[in-house]
C-alpha cells in the first residue's frame, strides 16, 4: 500500500509533540512537510520546538514557517497550559536552525501540485496559514484531498463555553476553511476530550527505553497539574487522536453534518455551530467526529512510543 502524502500544520504546543511522536513513527504516513503557526505559543517558539522534535526523532522533514498571528484581532496563546515556551520545562537542543527556503503557503501550494489531487493536511493548531493559501491560491480547493482538524466541538468549548482554542485563536480564518468545499475531517473537543493519558499511562512511557518516549512522558508530567487544575484526572491527547484519524479511521464514528463557525456575535466567536437537525437547503459540509475507540487509540500511541 502506498504512503499517504500528508502536510502537519501545528503549534507544538506538548501535545502537538505527542502527535509529531506519533505521526513521525508511522509507516501509513508520508509526512511531505510540517508548517508551523503561532498558536500554544508564538511562531519563534512552535517554529523552533519543531525542529527540536525532528532532531530527537532523528527526522528529516522540511519546516516551512506559517503564519505568526491571526487573520484578525490580537494573536492568543496559552502558556498556562504549555509552559513558556510550548515544552514545559522541557530543554531540546537545537544544533541546526535551517527552515525550508519557502514559506508554508508556497509549501502547500508545491506540494498539493506535486500530489495530484491526494494531499492531505492535517491542523493542529489555528488555521490562519491554511486560509492563507486559500485566499493566495484559490485552486488548491480542487488540489487538496482533505483537511483533518483538530478544532471546535459539538456544543462544547475550552476558551469559552462555547468555542475551543484553535477555532477562537483564528476564527475568520477557520471560516474560510470550513467553507471552502474541501472535505473537512472535524476532530473536536466531544472526542478529544475524552482521549486521555492517565498518570499510570505516563509512568509506563518514561519505562519504555528510548529518548523519544522518556521525553514523551517528562512532557505529560508537566500536564498532569495542568489538567487536575481544570477538574480531570489525564492529559487530553488532542492532537495525536487527530493524527490517528489519518493512521486508521476506523475506530471513529463520524457524522456528516452542517457546520458553520461563528465570527459575528462577540460572546460566541469561535464556536463550530455543529446543525444535528437538517434544516432546508443546509448542506452537510463536513465530517464530524462523534466518539472513538479511545482504548485502541490509547494503544496506537504507546505502541509509536514504543518503537523509536
Amino acid at each position: 500500500m502506498s504512503k499517504i502524502p500528508v502536510i502537519i500544520d501545528c503549534d507544538p504546543g506538548i501535545d502537538d509533540a505527542l502527535a509529531l511522536f506519533l505521526a513521525c513513527s508511522s509507516d501509513k504516513l508520508d509526512i511531505r512537510a510540517i508548517t508551523p503557526v503561532a498558536g500554544n505559543v508564538p511562531l519563534e517558539h512552535t517554529s523552533t520546538n519543531t525542529l527540536r522534535l525532528l532532531e530527537l526523532m532523528g527526522k528529516d522533514i522540511k519546516v516551512a514557517l506559517g503564519a505568526d498571528g491571526p487573520l484578525v484581532g490580537e494573536r492568543e496563546t496559552a502558556e498556562s497550559v504549555h509552559g513558556e515556551a510550548g515544552l514545559g520545562t522541557t530543554v531540546l537542543e537545537l544544533k541546526n536552525k535551517v527552515f525550508h527556503s519557502k514559506d508554508a503557503i508556497e509549501t502547500i501550494y508545491e506540494e498539493a501540485k506535486a500530489c495530484n489531487g491526494e494531499l492531505r493536511l492535517i491542523v493542529l493548531g489555528p488555521n490562519t496559514t491554511i486560509a492563507l493559501a486559500l485566499k493566495k491560491y484559490p485552486e488548491l480547493k480542487d488540489m487538496i484531498h482533505s483537511i483533518t482538524i483538530m478544532g471546535g466541538g459539538v456544543n462544547v468549548g475550552n476558551v469559552t463555553k462555547y468555542a475551543e482554542f484553535n477555532i477562537f485563536a483564528d476564527a475568520e480564518a477557520a471560516k474560510i476553511v470550513f467553507e471552502s468545499g474541501i472535505e473537512i475531517n472535524m476532530i473536536g473537543l466531544n472526542v478529544t476530550n475524552r482521549a486521555t493519558l492517565l498518570e499510570d499511562d505516563i509512568k509506563e512511557i518514561g519505562t519504555y527505553n528510548n529518548k523519544v518516549a522518556k521525553v514523551a512522558a517528562e512532557l505529560l508530567e508537566f500536564m498532569i497539574p495542568v489538567y487536575k487544575g481544570f477538574g480531570q484526572d489525564g492529559a487530553s491527547m488532542h492532537d495525536p487522536i487527530t493524527v490517528a484519524y489519518l493512521i486508521d479511521n476506523s475506530i471513529f464514528e463520524m457524522e456528516k453534518h452542517c457546520v458553520t463557525v461563528e465570527v459575528e456575535n462577540e460572546e460566541r466567536k469561535g464556536e463550530t455551530v455543529v446543525h444535528l437537525d437538517k434544516e432546508n437547503g443546509q448542506v452537510a459540509n463536513v465530517n464530524v467526529a462523534m466518539n472513538a475507540d479511545f482504548s485502541a487509540f490509547k494503544n496506537m500511541l504507546k505502541e509509536a512510543l514504543k518503537a523509536y
